[in-house]
């Protein structure tokens, strides 16, 4: 039996060391999520309006063309209970904060990072940006993330970040734009039609968040993005009128809240999309202005 577990441990044992190894070599290296953390710590002081959500506000607002100080701490694929986490931590260090900008999309209400297949990203919110807490055992390991990344991110060659200084994605540009089409739109719609099984779990952290930036007097806006009429066209009518009726009543009952809804937008034009619901660098300087404009106003 002795022996047994001793070739069990000498097989083990050089596995183990791999993982520690490059787990040791990913955390030495910055990602997105580190370098979003250390503009955060160095601009919260500043920080007027904090704009927060998933792909929509990283790649659709460039805070670059806001009046006042702004950062756009969203991330891609990153839902509410996520952005509930960084308000949390940082609130408390942003003395001039006035504004908290915040995305609702088409699946807001009804998922969190747990139902989708992006859950890979959770652990950079307590390994890199230090936000919250691990939930499981993977949760403890950048060695855990995408398996086809994990060897170029480690070698060095996957950039660590495609943002400005300011928190803004740079990647989705006109350039690289997507050809789209109707099917792409209807196929992506399908996929975020989803069953609304966390509607009162998401509304609540969405009033918690409310309710935490009313204690300090700041107005929070909440904006739905331009999407491109080969998406928007098959979005089903029900969701949406589960996500505009909850809307409504969450305006109703706070008064710190108010709703930006470009959604269908007439001015934004197949040049400003990068594919069926994100815009790309010269849309988001378009929504950004127009937005900037609205809270001015």
């Amino acid at each position: 039996m002795k022996s047994f577990l001793l070739k069990v441990f000498l097989f083990l044992l050089p596995i183990c060391f791999f993982i520690v190894f490059v787990e040791w070599q990913l955390r030495l290296k910055p990602n997105m999520f580190t370098i979003k953390k250390t503009q955060l710590d160095e601009l919260c002081e500043e920080i007027e309006i904090l704009c927060l959500g998933s792909s929509y506000t990283y790649y659709g607002i460039n805070p670059v063309y806001f009046s006042k100080k702004a950062y756009n701490a969203a991330n891609p694929s990153q839902t509410w209970d996520n952005d509930q986490k960084i308000l949390e931590k940082y609130i408390p260090k942003m003395p001039a904060l006035q504004q908290v900008v915040l995305s609702v999309s088409y699946f807001s209400f009804f998922q969190n990072m747990d139902d989708n297949t992006e859950r890979w990203r959770k652990k950079n919110y307590s390994i890199s940006m230090e936000v919250s807490k691990p939930d499981i055992f993977d949760d403890y390991l950048l060695f855990g993330i995408e398996r086809q990344e994990l060897i170029p991110t480690w070698l060095g060659k996957i950039k660590p970040h495609t943002m400005n200084d300011l928190g803004f994605g740079t990647d989705y540009t006109f350039e690289k734009r997507s050809r789209i089409h109707e099917k792409k739109g209807a196929v992506l719609a399908k996929r975020y039609t989803l069953n609304r099984k966390r509607q009162e779990e998401m509304k609540g952290i969405l009033e918690d968040m409310i309710r935490l930036c009313a204690s300090r007097n700041i107005t929070v806006v909440l904006f739905i993005s331009p999407l491109h009429h080969s998406y928007r066209e098959h979005l089903d009518k029900e969701q949406l009128d589960v996500m505009y009726s909850l809307l409504h009543d969450i305006k109703q009952k706070h008064a710190n809240v108010i709703l930006f809804n470009a959604s269908s937008d007439s001015d934004f034009e197949d040049d400003d999309f990068y594919d069926a619901d994100h815009l790309n660098d010269l849309g988001a300087e378009k929504f950004t202005k127009k937005l900037d404009q609205f809270l001015q106003n």
